[in-house]
């Protein structure tokens, strides 16, 4: 994973989770688990969705509550925003590096000591977690943190998407022989689930990542062996120090199939850098979705009348960030886009969106900005500056 890769307006598929992802490489994923004592009825809290990612509120050491995201692609039990951990008193532990394979050290973490971190009736003692700044991932209305799966070792996590609630439970689900929605799973970076999946007949590894806003995430090569309902189309760009690529997407001619649970009306997106196979909540969130730790298994329940979340609106933008991290540059417009409807154009300099320079901005800043619903954009074209009005939608 790689959290410099810049894929704003048409695809921003993972931008999140990609920042938790990168942390997987470093020695806090191999922290004790705390302990969680959980009610012999079990707990549970409202699930909202923050930008199509669950999201839930919590205690931490009786302050509070907070909203924190939760996330199966993160594999450190609770990552917090730095100026955050440093507001409510939490003491450095220690200092780890952490990043992503281009640049493996490019983060640097406090470790922290967390005593208690409540959601709902359900407590976790000895916690260990880790801060750094997180501010420029959703701007000023960001949530204060991801929990992962590891804060909840030994018992069952529910995620009932439909009903919008999140449960932790002390019974494990039954064995695959019993339920044939459940499915064996193993720890990739020692965390994420990873399972077998039909892919339209074809057989899969793919991990659950519930911080990812995509349905269906494969590599651009993978992509060749599945049952595709027209030809794949650009929808975005990405960016790292030394790629730079393109997104594709189209629509699976099939169903997709976990266990026994099958859906249709999938949307694979493609690319040529991330090697697996990605399940993320755009896909998850029709189901309840139970995750048991202890035993290594994992259900998807269909529920009656539920919807598919809808896909998110982008504006169709594929940014080149300056190589002296000066004003993005338009990469490219996605046709029949809000951004190609304003008249916006390759070659485009954007200096200003709503009036804020780009110059010196980083990818999460600006991929925050471009998630608002209207813009106006400051651009240079052949010398002369203009102002580009967008509408997500329009």
């Amino acid at each position: 994973m790689n959290t410099r890769s810049l894929i704003v307006g048409a695809l921003s598929l993972h931008l999140g989770a990609l920042a938790c992802l990168a942390q997987q490489r470093t020695s806090i994923a191999e922290a004790p688990p705390p302990r969680v004592e959980v009610p012999r009825a079990g707990g549970a809290v409202p699930m909202t969705m923050v930008r199509q990612k669950p999201s839930i509120e919590l205690m931490i050491n009786g302050h509070g509550p907070f909203e924190f995201l939760f996330d199966t692609g993160c594999s450190p039990q609770i990552v917090l925003d730095g100026e955050f951990a440093r507001e409510i008193g939490l003491e450095s532990a220690g200092v780890q590096l952490m990043g992503d394979p281009a640049s493996p050290q490019s983060i640097e973490a406090q470790v922290h000591e967390i005593a208690e971190v409540r959601i709902g009736s359900v407590v976790c003692t000895g916690v260990v977690g880790v801060s750094h700044d997180r501010s420029g991932i959703y701007g000023g209305d960001a949530p204060k943190g991801v929990i992962g799966l590891p804060l909840f070792e030994g018992a069952t996590v529910v995620l009932d998407y439909p009903g919008g609630e999140f449960r932790i439970e002390p019974a494990g689900l039954p064995s695959p022989e019993e339920d044939a929605r459940v499915v064996p799973y193993s720890r990739h970076m020692g965390a994420i689930p990873e399972i077998e999946i039909d892919i339209a007949g074809v057989e899969a590894i793919a991990l659950i990542d519930t911080g990812a806003v995509s349905e269906l995430m494969v590599h651009e090569d993978f992509a060749k062996t599945i049952p595709l309902d027209g030809e794949p189309e650009v929808i975005g760009r990405g960016r790292t120090v030394a790629n730079d690529f393109e997104i594709l997407a189209a629509p699976l001619d099939g169903d997709l199939g976990v266990g026994s649970t099958r859906a249709g009306d999938v949307r694979v997106t493609m690319n040529s850098l991330f090697d697996h196979a990605n399940l993320g909540s755009g896909f998850l969130g029709q189901f309840v979705l139970s995750v048991d730790t202890a035993n290594d298994r994992l259900r998807l329940e269909a529920v009656e009348g539920a919807k598919k979340p809808e896909r998110p609106k982008r504006y169709g933008v594929m940014f080149r960030p300056d190589a002296a991290g000066g004003p993005l540059v338009v990469h490219g417009v996605v046709p029949g886009s809000p951004a190609e409807k304003a008249g916006l154009r390759t070659g485009d300099v954007v200096l200003t969106i709503d009036g804020e320079t780009t110059a010196g901005r980083d990818q999460m800043e600006i991929g925050a900005w471009m998630r608002r619903p209207e813009l106006v954009l400051g651009v240079e074209r052949e010398g002369e500056e203009i102002k580009v009005r967008m509408e997500l939608g329009g």
